[in-house]
């Protein structure tokens, strides 16, 4: 090992701390379930937590430190990067306090399960900081390979293998083609840091075809990860056949992992200027980004109105926010990533809460079926109340939290004068309102069985740190918007500071 490796070790290991808890806690846990011969999901979980939570302080102490490159370049910590790790860590803690109480789970390793969340939660901390081509692929995988093995955890359950196998299928192919996109990319460019590759691109005048297709590919692994129209035919059958934990983990985790990396490697590569942006190169790529969210918002809205179990129909209004999303990251403007930040906070919370609430129920009801929620205001009056509250916030209603998210997508896409853009998302949250209100109605409305569900007490008091959630970030948003306009603006800052 040469001394420049050395050198680089020494300054890089202090500004990798979080992602050196999340593998000692999965060796730790890996460790315990080999000397252990019985394995617990609540012995694994508290370790596990415990874990996460020690890497969201650190995360936390890591967040007024100045932008630094570590690893010869190969990622950033900023405050950008440092965003993502505390949302990632905050998830993951809410997933392990699920699974803790999740009886579909208990038959089957709790070391294993543990182990794998944990390598996702990895995978998606370096994609959230990498800066190299390389470190984006391989992180890439990191989120990826464990997922598959999450999906088909159930090894019991035909639908559990199925959705894994067509998680496997599905992401080999769209990683593969992705792979393939950056490797044009660097055949183009002669480069694999995002830094080097803006200033090849703006310096050479690249055939308007081959860069269209370069984007196109490199498109399509993202626009997978984060399940975009047409990239999402996996993502139904995977939330239905995985343990429902996993699903609400995969419903938002590796999603907000997509997003990190989509903002970070295209506003870093094919974009310049500030703090309004304009393309790089011949292609103008936010044009079709603007179609695909559109189209993403629209099929993920209307399809779900004709599902019949509840975790089909959480799956396509993942698909619907993931359109609302994207519709900040065409703006080209700090605005509409301060928006998308913003609003990942508020997803986590709501959407989370309601995967909570369904968790919680499952294991009285015979299965997912919506027809199995008739009633629920009579058989579990405090879990109804509960739902419903997520229920109207990811429909966008105020006082909710998810009507202050909506509000900072549509301020900004308006600011942008994207206004075709904005009357479409405005539609699609009217059209939500059918089947976000459809539960409602079911719960309040509609007669079903008179058995009464209790809810268990971790769970309980879940629902409430998270109905607490939604209202304070409804009703008191601006320290959560304020900490998203400073998470983009370093990304901003630092992204001019590069190109000048």
């Amino acid at each position: 090992m040469t001394p420049e490796i050395i050198h680089q070790i020494k300054i890089s290991i202090p500004y990798f701390v979080p992602e050196l808890m999340l593998s000692a806690t999965f060796i730790l846990v890996l460790i315990g379930e080999v000397l252990t011969k019985r394995s617990t999901y609540t012995g694994f979980g508290i370790i596990t937590a415990g874990g996460l939570i020690a890497t969201l302080f650190l995360s936390v102490q890591m967040y007024k430190l100045p932008e630094t490159s570590i690893f010869f370049r190969m990622m950033v910590v900023d405050q950008f990067a440092i965003f993502f790790k505390i949302i990632f860590a905050i998830s993951a803690v809410l997933i392990v306090l699920f699974s803790m109480g999740s009886r579909e789970l208990r038959k089957y390793s709790a070391g294993e399960y543990y182990c794998l969340l944990l390598a996702v939660v990895l995978g998606m901390n370096l994609l959230a900081s990498s800066t190299n081509l390389l470190m984006i692929w391989l992180a890439l995988e990191l989120v990826s390979i464990p997922s598959y093995l999450l999906s088909g955890f159930l090894k019991d359950d035909k639908l559990s293998v199925e959705a894994s196998l067509k998680f496997v299928i599905y992401g080999s192919v769209s990683t593969a083609i992705m792979l393939f996109g950056l490797s044009y990319l660097y055949g183009m460019t002669g480069a694999y840091e995002i830094n080097d590759l803006r200033a090849a691109i703006s310096t050479t005048h690249m055939n308007s075809v081959v860069l269209l297709m370069t984007v196109s590919l490199i498109l399509v692994g993202v626009g997978y990860k984060i399940a975009a129209v047409p990239f999402h035919f996996w993502l139904p059958d995977v939330f239905q056949g995985s343990p429902t934990a996993i699903t609400a983990f995969f419903s938002y985790g590796p999603k907000a992992a997509g997003f990190a990396f989509l903002i970070r490697f295209f506003y870093g590569v094919f974009a310049q200027g500030g703090p309004d942006y304009h393309v790089v190169g011949t292609f103008h790529w936010p044009t079709l980004m603007a179609m695909i969210a559109a189209i993403t918002m629209t099929v993920g809205n209307v399809v779900a109105i004709w599902q019949t179990s509840m975790k089909r129909m959480l799956a396509y209004s993942s698909i619907a926010h993931v359109g609302y999303m994207m519709m900040g990251f065409v703006l080209l403007q700090q605005q509409g990533i301060q928006a998308i930040l913003f609003y990942l906070m508020v997803y986590m919370v709501m959407n989370l809460g309601a995967f909570l609430v369904v968790i919680a129920l499952s294991s009285h009801m015979d299965s997912d079926n919506l027809s199995q929620y008739r009633g629920l205001g009579s058989r579990s009056p405090f879990a109804a109340a509960i739902l419903a509250m997520f229920m109207l916030s990811l429909t966008g209603i105020p006082p909710f939290a998810g009507f202050i998210g909506k509000f900072y997508l549509f301020a900004a896409a308006i600011h942008a004068k994207f206004y075709w853009l904005v009357i479409v998302a405005v539609l699609n949250s009217v059209v939500s309102f059918v089947y976000y209100g459809g539960v409602v109605r079911r719960m309040y409305l509609e007669e079903g069985s008179r058995e009464a569900i209790p809810v268990p007490v971790l769970s309980r008091a879940l629902m409430i740190v998270l109905a607490v959630a939604v209202l304070v970030m409804g009703l008191y948003w601006s320290p959560f918007a304020d900490y998203s306009q400073r998470s983009a603006g370093i990304l901003f800052e630092n992204i001019s500071l590069a190109f000048r």
